[in-house]
């Protein structure tokens, strides 16, 4: 540090005029140099008393670099932090004023450190992944270098719980009204990575969201998709920002599994999800809202059994839920997007409007309902069912 390296030449300095004098006082002698030896002599043990007492304070300082070093690792090298949890440290920082060159070291240890903890736990992640994008967006260190490895770290991502990962893509977006303190900004404004960071979050982003986190989850991706449009200069990496694109990527299933997925609104009654559906009453003139499910486990007394529709149901008044999002499942026939319909006896039948498609792939008859469909049987195995969402379904109106 400059501070110590300029305290060391003063010491040195002075030790070396002080052992100067004392030798140039003994050549002296007789009467007449008495009173110039003394003097010499006194400035002597004068620099040999300072030299001592900045080498003194020097070690003093040592020690205070250590406790201002310690309270800055403590709070992640936030001075906000420091100055609220600890005024001393704050203090100190204010007096000593380290440079850019200590920043960055401390700045270099502190994202090993944190580095070193990303997969401690299964918490670990989403805390170590947001302090790391604080140090980085104080730019004392190799904003590339740094960058890189944290998405090399990111594309390890695909086994994180659900809530880790929204925290994630909270962080990546920016918690503050101009999205400037988050990993979006960071990476389009200081590196060459926007193209690799659209699609790593492109997989990130890409889980089947359970809809107690569904709100918090739609808010995320919003707020990351207005960053990205912000900040992206990349044409390549604004092609791929396509929210249909990563919710439906990875959740494949054989169509014998889609009766686990999800297709139409459903909400949070009492923390417990429920398919909500609204007719209108014509006797009180309003509609009236509807949630049902088949699941025993969901319901209490207050449910009643529909016997046509196999399912428990029961009428709530709007402000009792939660907000309303839409799923749906998409089809896929060798890459291709189709309808599927299953008939009488179990058979499975596809449908599709492409003629270029559907005369490269056997479809042969036309659909009687509409000639321009074809149609084609197929084994279940060859058909992808796919989950689409959750969206928030801005369009339902309970009243």
């Amino acid at each position: 540090m400059k501070y110590h390296k300029t305290k060391n030449k003063i010491c040195i300095g002075l030790a070396i005029a002080g052992i100067v004098l004392l030798l140039s006082g003994y050549t002296l002698v007789g009467a007449e140099h008495i009173l110039i030896l003394f003097i010499m002599m006194i400035v002597a043990i004068i620099c040999f008393a300072s030299s001592i007492i900045l080498f003194m304070v020097k070690i003093r300082s040592k020690d205070e670099y250590q406790i201002l070093k310690d309270s800055y690792m403590k709070y992640n090298g936030s001075t906000f932090h420091m100055a609220r949890e600890d005024r001393d440290a704050y203090n100190l920082y204010k007096v000593l004023t380290p440079g850019p060159q200590t920043l960055s070291e401390w700045d270099e240890e502190l994202l090993d450190s944190l580095f070193s903890k990303l997969w401690e736990n299964d918490d670990s992640f989403w805390w170590m992944h947001s302090r790391i994008i604080e140090v980085l967006n104080r730019k004392h260190v190799d904003i590339d270098r740094w960058v890189s490895r944290l998405l090399d770290e990111m594309e390890k991502t695909e086994n994180l719980n659900n809530q880790s990962r929204i925290i994630v893509i909270e962080s990546m977006s920016g918690r503050n009204s101009k999205e400037e303190d988050g990993g979006v900004h960071l990476i389009c404004t200081e590196t060459k990575y926007e193209l690799r960071m659209v699609e790593v979050m492109n997989g990130l982003i890409n889980f089947p969201c359970d809809i107690k986190l569904a709100t918090r989850y739609v808010k995320a991706v919003d707020s990351y998709e207005e960053a990205c449009v912000k900040y992206i200069k990349n044409v390549e990496a604004k092609r791929l920002i396509n929210r249909k694109s990563y919710i439906k990527s990875d959740n494949t299933h054989f169509v014998s599994d889609d009766k686990k997925m999800k297709r139409g609104n459903y909400t949070l009654y009492n923390n417990h999800e429920y398919h909500v559906t609204a007719s209108f009453d014509k006797e009180k003139k309003r509609n009236n809202v509807e949630i049902y499910t088949d699941n025993k486990d969901d319901i209490d007394e207050s449910f009643q059994y529909d016997e046509t529709l196999k399912r428990y149901y029961k009428i709530v008044e709007p402000n009792s839920l939660g907000d309303v999002f839409k799923y749906d499942i998409k089809y896929y026939y060798r890459g291709h997007e189709v309808e599927k319909c299953v008939g009488k006896q179990g058979e499975i039948t596809l449908f599709t409007g492409d003629s270029k498609f559907a005369m490269a792939n056997g479809f042969e008859e036309h659909d009687p309902r509409d000639r321009d469909y074809l149609k084609k049987n197929v084994p279940e195995s060859e058909i992808e069912a796919k989950q689409i969402g959750p969206e928030l379904n801005g369009r339902f109106k309970f009243m």
